[in-house]
């Protein structure tokens, strides 16, 4: 019987515990973005869509998750829509999301943006490449261009101007785990751009 009500009590716990996804939006130039809109989608259960606004940090939180798939969407007038999915909520699960809102246009682009969106879910096999870092480097001048950091689904986002750029992988020691090339060829989103068949490979000399 006291077991029972032990086990019985931890469950209660857990329940109202739950899982949750929290994070904060910013925009191009990094400083926090209050306002935004936020949007939670359980996409096993049409009717379960969430709203909140962020904050005047700019920062917002969904609590008491179910465990089930979830698409995360944020929006503010002037910029382009975010859509993270699937996440894959179990329980406990705690995310979090450091989100940077693209403008929707680029001054002098006649407005259409001049630049590409990379961004997917990083993944050897079914091994999933959590809280590694992602550069992008010029091939003309050598220089860094964009860089992302995975977080605990293996999500990653960069922001950069078409060109040829060499693309480096580092773990959280910083040591060099894959090295390549990618192409991109014109503006626009690219979602699950990058393919990675092995991990750790011998890195290309440049």
């Amino acid at each position: 019987m006291v077991f029972h009500l032990v086990l019985a009590l931890a469950t209660l716990q857990a329940n109202q515990l739950g899982t949750s996804i929290c994070g904060k939006v910013r925009d191009p130039a990094s400083y926090t973005l209050p306002g935004a809109e936020v949007r939670l989608q359980n996409l096993l259960d049409a009717p379960s869509a969430r709203a909140v606004k962020t904050d005047i940090r700019g920062e917002f939180c969904f609590d008491r998750l179910e465990e089930s798939l979830y698409s995360l969407e944020v929006s503010s007038p002037g910029f382009l829509t975010v859509k993270y999915y699937p996440i894959h909520v179990t329980f406990p699960l705690h995310l979090s999301f450091d989100i940077k809102l693209i403008l929707t246009t680029v001054p002098g682009a006649g407005g259409v943006s001049s630049e590409a969106t990379v961004s997917g879910t990083l993944r050897v096999a079914d091994q999933l490449l959590k809280y590694v870092s992602i550069c992008l480097i010029s091939k003309r001048d050598r220089n860094v261009r964009a860089c992302s950091k995975t977080n605990e689904l293996g999500q990653y986002s960069l922001l950069v101007a078409p060109g040829t750029y060499w693309l480096e992988i580092r773990d959280y020691t910083n040591t060099l785990i894959y090295e390549g090339h990618v192409i991109i060829e014109a503006p626009g989103f690219f979602r699950d751009y990058l393919s990675l068949q092995r991990v750790p490979v011998q890195p290309y000399k440049r």
